[in-house]
């Protein structure tokens, strides 16, 4: 049976490269798929640089899921699905704040 219970919110901070679920990555009871929910809720347009998964390490373009984007003011974006393993981390950064979840189905 799915559990889709695991949440990992967070902040992101204007060019910051930001790992979610945190520096440890997925522990290994929540490994499993994932959604990641982009919100902004300000009135300007967001660029992201891209969206990357790694296996702990810092991310190269090897790692990137998502080339660079924009959500526009107002808009949200939900990139799914993103399986994700023990000590698997997503990096997201943004030109801007805004609020990202990091949703998630632990399998079995």
């Amino acid at each position: 049976m799915a559990d889709y219970s695991t949440l990992t919110a967070a902040e992101l901070a204007a060019d910051t490269q930001t790992a979610l679920p945190g520096a440890s990555g997925v522990p290994a009871d929540n490994a499993g798929t994932y959604i990641l929910n982009i919100c902004n809720d300000t009135g300007a347009d967001i660029g992201f640089t891209a969206i990357y998964v790694t296996d702990g390490p810092a991310p190269t373009n090897a790692h990137k899921i998502r080339p660079a984007f924009s959500v526009e003011a107002g808009g949200w974006l939900h990139i799914q699905p993103i399986v994700l393993g023990q000590g698997w981390k997503v990096f997201v950064e943004a030109d801007a704040a805004c609020a990202v979840q990091l949703i998630g189905k632990k399998e079995g």
